[in-house]
């Protein structure tokens, strides 16, 4: 039953003004208790703003992460939310736009729907106006399911680490998480009616990826043959 603690992680790498601009969101949305931001050798000035942050409010909590793949980011992240209690846990990019209420409706989510392990929002953003209601779905966005860049776990259910095979570096992630979900008879749920929107300008771009991306794909394909 997830009533107590929920925890945020997030992965960052420069571009200061994403993550400024997600911290703000942040502090309109409730439901939560922590937010674990960890930076990957961030080369401007996201360090020093991330400890001043810290400083004046202690929910946030920097984590030094260089070197570190996204996945890994991941697991630290959670992990850490998991020793400190945590019953639930987003995972977010930083180049979000969030609607009102996002985190309290991915928590109602897994709270409402007692076999959901993942809920995640209405990427499609189809239909913001309407009521909210829930639909359980399979697979990541490639076949109509969750995505790796807003989504929410029930920690009493995640219980295999890493969070992430590490064969996957920076693709696959979230097919990983999500083909295991459904492996081990847990399910996802899309809040349908809660938009966010992904801007496309997250960290991805200090990295030299096209290779990486064919070979992540195939080790999906590989492990889970879809």
């Amino acid at each position: 039953m997830v009533t107590g603690k929920t925890h945020i992680v997030i992965p960052v790498r420069d571009q200061l003004h994403l993550t400024r601009s997600i911290v703000e969101q942040l502090s309109l949305q409730s439901g939560w208790d922590k937010c674990w931001i960890l930076d990957n050798g961030s080369e401007d000035d996201t360090w020093g703003y991330l400890s001043t942050l810290s400083g004046q409010d202690g929910r946030y909590q920097p984590v030094t992460a260089i070197g570190a793949g996204i996945y890994e980011m991941w697991d630290e992240g959670f992990r850490l939310a998991v020793t400190q209690g945590a019953e639930a846990v987003a995972i977010l990019n930083n180049d979000l736009m969030l609607a009102p209420g996002t985190v309290d409706g991915l928590r109602n989510a897994l709270l409402e729907n007692r076999n959901a392990w993942i809920s995640y929002p209405d990427y499609t953003n189809e239909s913001p106006e309407c009521p909210l209601s829930y639909e359980v779905t399979k697979g990541t966005y490639r076949h109509g399911g969750m995505s790796g860049f807003c989504f929410m776990l029930r920690t009493e259910c995640i219980d295999w680490s890493p969070l992430v095979d590490p064969r996957f570096k920076w693709w696959g992630g979230d097919d990983d998480i999500a083909f295991e979900v459904e492996k081990r008879g847990g399910e996802q749920v899309r809040v349908v009616g809660l938009p966010v929107t992904h801007l496309m300008e997250g960290t991805a771009r200090h990295h030299n990826l096209g290779a990486q991306k064919a070979i992540d794909l195939e080790s999906v394909l590989e492990k889970w043959g879809r």
